[in-house]
């Protein structure tokens, strides 16, 4: 039964049993995993070859492998198969999220950032650049396939440089304010409401944070009034090619692929990236991870408490 429930990649029913509250984009992430290492070995039960499978899960980038990783553990889990196999895959994930762990901690950049990273103001040029060209655009009447892109990539770049969300925004839904209120559940999607207001309640952290309402700046609400004389959609983002569909996560990243490609064609810069970009520049005069443990061993050695508490000893 096992063997045809795989073989018939019936991988997605299978792991939303074990983890009914599981996101539809993890089991995605999942299950092409899952598929990818199947196809690679041609084996429905290719995890019952240990050693084989941990040489091909090595031969990549960590994050990578841990993904891998992650979709063999929680099958394993799912299928209740073998204990003895779930502890060594669980034994080595361990190990690689304590590696990967350690290694943030060094706010150091992987390979494949420092090869694709640029600077916070070159994200912000090359948003100058195109709303320069999205104010020529939108005074037409009717545009190109190709000028719509333009007017979709300003519109997505100066989103996120204001919110730095992950791909959420392909997910975004247009509402007016009588259309939210009379929403059944206002708990479920993620909205944008007369252009003025963004309400996210699906989003990779939500269980921690919960909704999360963002108030545009006039700038970028006009932004999203002129773009919607092109856009006439339900959704914010929409196809390059088809006005009125929207998109997956997957083809949002391919759009920060194509947009930034525009600018240096030898990058891939996704939402991703953006955030560390942007989390970076925030934080570019505030103490580092190891400067922060370092105060923190000082305070513990002169005050005999923690950091926290010396706050709370400190009177304004």
């Amino acid at each position: 039964i096992l063997y045809l429930l795989i073989y018939n990649m019936d991988l997605k029913k299978i792991i939303k049993q074990y983890k009914p509250n599981i996101k539809d984009s993890s089991i995605k992430s999942y299950t092409d995993s899952l598929k990818t290492m199947i196809d690679h070995f041609n084996d429905n039960k290719f995890y019952n070859n240990y050693d084989n499978t941990m040489n091909y899960i090595n031969s990549f980038k960590l994050t990578t492998s841990k993904n891998k990783l992650s979709s063999i553990v929680v099958l394993l889990k799912a299928i209740n198969d073998n204990d003895t196999l779930i502890n060594k895959y669980s034994d080595e994930l361990k190990k690689m999220s304590d590696s990967y762990n350690n290694f943030t901690k060094l706010q150091t950049k992987t390979e494949s950032q420092d090869l694709n990273w640029i600077e916070y103001d070159e994200l912000q040029n090359i948003a100058d650049d195109l709303l320069r060209q999205f104010n020529i655009i939108t005074k037409k009447n009717i545009i190109s396939n190709d000028e719509y892109k333009i007017l979709l990539f300003t519109i997505m770049l100066n989103t996120h440089l204001y919110i730095p969300l992950r791909n959420d925004l392909s997910s975004v839904i247009r509402v007016s304010d009588n259309e939210y209120n009379n929403l059944k559940n206002k708990n479920a999607d993620n909205y944008l409401i007369n252009n003025n207001k963004i309400i996210m309640n699906d989003y990779k952290t939500n269980k921690i944070y919960g909704q999360l309402i963002y108030k545009l700046p006039t700038k970028l609400s006009n932004l999203y009034t002129k773009f919607f004389k092109f856009n006439t959609s339900e959704y914010l983002i929409t196809s390059i090619k088809d006005h009125d569909t929207g998109i997956s996560r997957n083809t949002y990243t391919k759009y920060f692929n194509l947009l930034f490609s525009m600018y240096y064609p030898t990058k891939k810069i996704s939402s991703s990236l953006i955030r560390h970009i942007i989390a970076s520049h925030d934080l570019k005069n505030r103490p580092t991870i190891k400067e922060t443990n370092e105060e923190e061993k000082h305070i513990n050695n002169k005050f005999q408490h923690s950091g926290y508490m010396n706050q709370l000893y400190r009177k304004l």
